[in-house]
This record gives C-alpha cells, structure tokens and sequence, in this order.
C-alpha cells in the first residue's frame, strides 16, 4: 500500500505512469541527486525487459515501480526501498508518521475551512486517476482501489456510508466525490479539535 500510494503521489500528471520528468523528480526527491538520462534509460530498459507491463508509451508503470523496488529488495539494497519510504512519510512500521499528519490548532465556533483551489485540483486529479473506464462516475470497485493505499475506507462507515451522492447507476460522480471529501474533513476536523 505504501509504495503505491507514494507512486500515486509522484505521478503529478495523474496518467497512470512515471514520465522521465517524474522519474527525475522522485529521484530528486528521495536522493537529492537527478538520473541523467543514460540512468534512466538504463531504468527502464531492465524493466521492460524483465516486466514488459512495467513500462508503456508514458513511462514506468505501478508495475514497474513495484517491480524496481522489488529489485532492490532482493539485491539486498534495503535501505533504498526504506529511504523511499521515509521520504514519503513512513516510520519503521510502515505507517505514516504523526508529525505528518496535519492536525489542526483549535477552531473557534464562528470559524469555517474550506478546500483550497490546489486541494481540490487534485482531488480532481485523483477521480479522474481513478475513473478507469472515464464515464464520469467512480463504481464501487473504483471506489475501493482509491482507498487501497488506506488501511480502511473511511466512507465504508458510519456516519458516511450512506451520505455520498450517487447517479441513477449508483456510482459516485465527481460533484458527490468532492462533496463527500469536504464532508468527511469537516466532520474529522470537528473531532479533533
């Protein structure tokens, strides 16, 4: 989960696929050093010839980028795999580490918080990630992939579950997606302050 949640985060243009320019970022990112381009060439040729679904006409895919990771695990190069992780968040159990967890300072009644323009572009970004079949609407299967990197849904539970706003289908529409999401925050900010 974690590892697909970190390339879900990496992949800034939301098409399913690590360019070299998200490649190089990553890299930046986790080693403070960029791939030069014979790097990462040589990247995704042992790819592609080890796991031809590991690469497609946009770059390294989530197979690709497990199976790279994969890689360094069984070359025993553990710590590049761990430096990922810490570099996304992720203590020694796996999980994200509180200090990068926002909580919010306390709220007087008259306050209100809203998603930022940046904040919902990429909630955006994330339906339409997710919307495999591109008609508009999150299936339930959709549903669950979003939240595969999670250690639960949040919405499969009280008092969400059956508050989103569905089409005729029952599918999750991005006008429901969003409005669900700006529900759940208000509802988790209340509770913690």
């Amino acid at each position: 989960r974690a590892l697909k949640r970190i390339f879900i985060l990496s992949d800034h243009d939301k098409d399913s696929a690590l360019n070299d320019n998200e490649l190089n970022q990553f890299q930046v990112k986790c080693f403070t050093a960029p791939l030069q381009p014979n790097e990462t060439e040589d990247v995704k040729r042992v790819v592609k010839d080890n796991l031809p679904q590991g690469i497609n006409h946009l770059g390294l895919t989530l197979d690709g980028f497990l199976y790279l990771n994969s890689l360094f695990i069984a070359k025993g190069r553990l710590e590049t795999t761990w430096t990922v992780l810490r570099e996304f968040g992720y203590n020694d159990d796996l999980e994200l580490r509180k200090e990068n967890l926002p909580v919010p300072s306390e709220m007087a009644p008259d306050q209100s918080v809203e998603l930022t323009s940046t904040a919902v572009d990429f909630l955006k970004g994330i339906f339409s990630l997710f919307d495999s079949n591109k008609d508009g609407a999150l299936q339930d299967f959709e549903v669950d992939d979003l939240f595969s990197t999670a250690p639960a849904s949040p919405w499969d539970e009280d008092p969400y579950k059956d508050s989103i706003e569905r089409t005729e289908l029952g599918d999750v529409n991005l006008s429901g997606f969003l409005s669900q999401v700006c529900n759940s925050s208000i509802s988790t900010l209340h509770h913690m302050s």
